[in-house]
């Protein structure tokens, strides 16, 4: 699968929001794939759990805050484990 450049994908965004969601599942899953295989099935449980999460936001920017939150947290478990 060719990747796309920011300015693509945002280009593709504007003009067809259908073709960009599919190519966000598509990368999400070669992501997926790309994993050892005990991993895969957390990593899609985690993904259908978060795409869950995020069909209730129906505004760009909210939904872009609420995974950096997520990711934070994550950061901020991981820091708390090793300390």
């Amino acid at each position: 699968m060719k990747k796309l450049t920011f300015d693509e994908l945002k280009d593709l965004v504007i003009a067809d929001p259908d073709k960009a969601e599919a190519y966000r599942i598509a990368v999400i899953e070669d992501l997926i794939e790309g994993l050892p295989e005990d991993k895969q099935n957390y990593a899609r449980q985690f993904q259908w759990k978060l795409d869950g999460e995020l069909r209730k936001i129906k505004n760009p920017i909210a939904r872009m805050n609420m995974i950096g939150g997520k990711m934070w947290d994550s950061f901020l478990e991981m820091n708390n484990r090793l300390n």
